[in-house]
């Protein structure tokens, strides 16, 4: 069990498979029945996990929140434009640090909305309502604002003797402070009708210094009973039952969902190995332990009898197995034998003890019928994800086709060049080209000597390939079949490839600047695939022909499967963003609006269509998901509809280029 000691994001507990405490039930109450609040607890007791909670449910992103409260109690799961600000990390007892912090998200933000960035002003009330009232035009959603640790900015300079200018006169660095955020809070009165939800989380509450008369008092539920177990984790949470487990199976049967379409695109298969040892053990204990005990169980439920538990095993099973292993690190440690086997004995003495006055147990506040039920389930999640390891290892031992390895190469360069760590990466790489320059731009003599100089990246059982296929991925990809190589192997070369493919559009950019001027509004796809430019009134072109054959809102999710399939959508875009975008006037906004869209007519395939390429999709594993899931909103014709109008889409684009 993984406990997520220093982790405050939300989605990073949930993709990482720690342990987290289901809030969620209150959280929807929170958002349902109001819409400022203000909550405030000691420092290190959940409040940033409650923001991050709240920033991912307002993204819509409901896969995160698969097992929890929410996921059933919410239908809608629309997506809003969320503004979170965090004081938490800042040291605000250095004159101008607020002011920078301040400008560093308004500034952000002003950019993604595409907002006059008015930073030579003061008025960051005026700046942040710009921002929301764009944001509301731009999206149709109402802005969520998310402040954490809103007090830190005054708490960090109170009663400290600091004084700063303003306006030709000296005031204390707390006063500037105060009267900065009370500006910023302004905001919210104003920009009322532009909100859907603000929360404010801190230490203090400073009603009594006005720093909130610039808007309406916060609903404060600091001390309501109704919300004071939202942060932190409380004993009764800490106790085991049979519920939370299936909860947690649940989860880990999801993740393996999201495993499994992971494997399919890992090149490499670098887990081959690994995944062969889960399966073996976890097939060994589910046929040989689990399975016994639950014929075992069942027998005695048809002899009727109640299954209320059993004398507890685990001191025992724990201790007594773990000692013998132990033995020889204790007396490498210097414990001698005899010490060694009086503390043997005293444990065995004390499990007799503990057997002779242990009652039996039952499961805290669950029926026996649900206590029963909840064990028949768990058994049936344990028996899934066996059969979720034998399907790892049937992918990590298939072959792959030369035009799978060849798209799953381009994908793999492609999110290598997005992510935020890779990108970085480059971004090093090429500052320090320029730097070598004496700060001058590279000319084209330069970079072509840049792009020699990579070969040098490549380990040499890749060596061959990167020299007779660098400018063409596909070739490359498809030729990697035929070698033998490790995932580390496979990063360096993604890397080199990445490179290339830079310096060649850098040069192209030189030769033919031409190729670069784009007329469309673009945020959904790349501009360079398969190490050529695309032209986006061509592509264009080549949607238009998909788009006339749709005949429902829906099936815009297959424009969104085939051009995902052809590496055209960034690994950064979403439902909303894509939607958007289609449906912006320069690109398909004057469609019938029988035909119009948003990411919530998208969102409900993204459980299973979404996480394969629409070419491995399977009516089987669709079937199963469906029924698993109970997905009531998927036809049993939906996958053979989706399947085939894939099909018809990609026919319809066959042989036309968007390339320049």
């Amino acid at each position: 069990m993984k406990y997520p000691i220093g982790i405050q994001e939300f989605d990073k507990i949930r993709e990482g498979g720690y342990v987290y405490v289901d809030k969620t039930r209150q959280v929807f109450s929170l958002t349902h029945e109001g819409g400022v609040y203000f909550l405030g607890r000691p420092r290190r007791f959940g409040k940033s996990l409650l923001i991050s909670t709240l920033e991912n449910y307002y993204l819509g992103k409901k896969e995160l929140f698969e097992g929890l409260d929410i996921y059933e109690l919410e239908t809608e799961w629309k997506t809003y434009p969320v503004f979170r600000i965090d004081f938490g990390q800042g040291n605000y007892a250095d004159s101008g640090n607020l002011d920078q912090v301040l400008n560093m998200y308004l500034s952000k933000w002003e950019k993604a909305y595409h907002v006059g960035n008015t930073a030579d002003t003061t008025s960051y009330s005026l700046r942040l309502g710009n921002i929301l009232e764009a944001a509301h035009q731009q999206t149709g959603q109402r802005a969520v604002v998310l402040i954490d640790e809103y007090d830190k900015p005054m708490l960090d300079v109170m009663d400290l003797d600091i004084k700063v200018e303003r306006s030709g006169e000296l005031i204390t660095l707390e006063q500037y402070n105060r009267e900065v955020l009370r500006g910023l809070y302004t905001t919210f009165k104003a920009a009322d009708k532009h909100l859907q939800f603000l929360m404010l989380t801190g230490v203090t509450k400073f009603s009594q210094v006005s720093m909130f008369s610039g808007f309406n008092q916060p609903n404060d539920i600091s001390m309501s009973p109704r919300y004071d177990t939202i942060c932190g984790i409380t004993e009764e949470e800490m106790t085991f039952d049979i519920h939370s487990l299936c909860t947690k199976a649940a989860r880990l049967c999801y993740l393996a969902d999201q495993d499994l379409a992971l494997q399919h695109t890992d090149v490499s298969h670098h887990r081959k190995e690994q995944n062969e040892m889960y399966f073996t053990s976890f097939e060994l204990i589910i046929t040989t332990q689990f399975t016994k005990f639950m014929k075992k169980v069942l027998a005695q439920v048809k002899a009727g009898k109640k299954v209320e538990g059993h004398s507890s095993p685990m001191f025992s099973s724990e201790i007594s197995t773990l000692l013998p292993k132990l033995h020889d690190l204790l007396l490498m440690d210097g414990m001698s034998q005899e010490s060694i086997q009086l503390v043997v004995g005293d444990i065995q003495n004390t499990e007799k003890m503990i057997q002779k006055y242990h009652k039996i147990t039952k499961f805290p506040g669950v029926r026996y019928e649900e206590r029963l039920w909840y064990l028949i389930r768990l058994y049936c999640l344990a028996s899934y994800l066996v059969l979720h390891f034998r399907r790892v290892c049937h992918v990590t031992n298939s072959e792959m086709t030369p035009e799978e390895a060849a798209r799953l190469t381009e994908w793999a360069i492609q999110k290598y060049i997005s992510e935020k760590d890779s990108s970085e990466k480059l971004e090093l790489y090429f500052s320090n080209l320029q730097y070598d320059n004496d700060g001058k731009p590279l000319n084209v003599d330069q970079w072509l000597q840049a792009r020699r100089e990579l070969k040098h990246l490549v380990p040499q059982n890749l060596l061959l390939l990167f020299l007779n296929s660098a400018d063409d991925v596909s070739q490359l990809g498809a030729s990697l079949i035929k070698v033998n190589f490790t995932n580390e192997e496979f990063l360096k070369l993604v890397d080199a490839v990445a490179k290339y493919q830079i310096i060649t559009q850098r040069i192209r950019a030189i030769e033919f600047p031409e190729e670069f001027e784009q007329s469309l509004h673009n945020e959904v796809f790349y501009l360079t695939v398969k190490g050529r430019s695309v032209n986006l009134e061509e592509l264009k072109k080549s949607i238009s022909k998909m788009v006339n054959l749709i005949t429902r809102k829906n099936q815009w999710f297959c424009v969104w499967s085939v051009l995902k399939h052809l590496n055209l959508i960034k690994h950064e875009s979403t439902f909303a963003t894509f939607a958007h975008q289609m449906m912006s006037i320069e690109w398909f906004g004057t469609i019938d609006p029988r035909l119009r869209f948003t990411a919530d007519n998208l969102s409900d395939y993204s459980r299973y269509f979404n996480e394969y390429d629409y070419t491995e999709w399977d009516e089987v594993m669709f079937l199963e998901k469906k029924e698993l899931y109970g997905m009531t909103k998927w036809s049993p014709k939906l996958y053979q509809n989706f399947s085939s109008l894939c099909a018809r889409m990609m026919q319809a684009i066959w042989g036309y280029s968007f390339f320049c």
